[in-house]
């Protein structure tokens, strides 16, 4: 999904500050921030603008076996 026109990873993390101390609502900081309410609810729920996921430690992906072998 694009992210919306002029909006910043510093501003991405405001409005998930904000609406996690519990006194903004969707419509406040869409007002707010000059974008509509599905797109701060968008925004909230990590469908877009997720965090970089940074894996660190040894990992081990298999590919193509089977359940079982």
């Amino acid at each position: 999904m694009a992210k919306p026109k002029g909006t910043t990873k510093e501003m991405i993390h405001q409005i998930r500050s904000l609406y996690a101390g519990g006194k903004w609502t969707q419509h406040k900081l869409a007002k707010r921030f000059k974008l509509s309410q599905s797109t701060i609810c968008k925004i909230i729920n990590n469908y877009i603008h997720r965090d970089d996921v940074v894996l660190t430690g040894k990992a081990e992906v298999k590919v193509g076996y089977r359940h079982g072998y």
